[in-house]
């Protein structure tokens, strides 16, 4: 048994430059992904950290598989925040089990104490999904990935334990 199916021109020019845009759209996006926040490896991830003027320590990565969770705590959320300052947002990757590479920070802007800091990258599936450069210090500063400059114009985030 044959079935066969009869198009029209117009049908036929429609479903063509569906699958024609479709392709096109799908290999713009994928073009983006791949060009944009790559972490698949250390000199990607460290020359991200250098383009927002942060130098680090590229010896000292370590690695650290975690779980971005269904439910935002307070916590979760003011970090969200942080990570919106600078483009990123984590709701899209909840219940996502990502890498969280750290770095020890030797120079970003204008810091004093640098000793304190690190700098940290969220991976998912390859691509740099958020992170934070922080000290260590219990009323330390967390600053989000971003340029100093731009930093300064908004102010850092001070987290306290109390």
């Amino acid at each position: 048994m044959k079935i066969f199916f009869t198009l029209g021109k117009k049908s036929l020019l429609v479903i063509l430059f569906s699958v024609i845009l479709g392709i096109c759209l799908l290999s713009q996006i994928s073009g983006i992904v791949n060009a944009v926040n790559d972490g698949i490896s250390r000199k990607n991830r460290t020359e991200y950290l250098k383009s927002i003027g942060c130098y680090v320590k590229s010896q000292s990565e370590t690695k650290k598989d975690i779980m971005i969770p269904y439910d935002f705590s307070d916590v979760y959320i003011n970090y969200n925040e942080i990570q919106k300052q600078a483009g990123f947002d984590l709701t899209a990757y909840k219940g996502c089990k990502c890498q969280l590479f750290s770095y020890e920070v030797e120079a970003f802007g204008e810091i004093e104490d640098i000793e304190y800091f690190k700098a940290n990258i969220i991976v998912y599936n390859g691509r740099i999904i958020g992170g934070d450069i922080s000290s260590a210090k219990i009323d330390g500063e967390m600053y989000p990935l971003r340029k100093q400059d731009e930093k300064a114009k908004t102010g850092q985030i001070r987290f306290n334990t109390t």
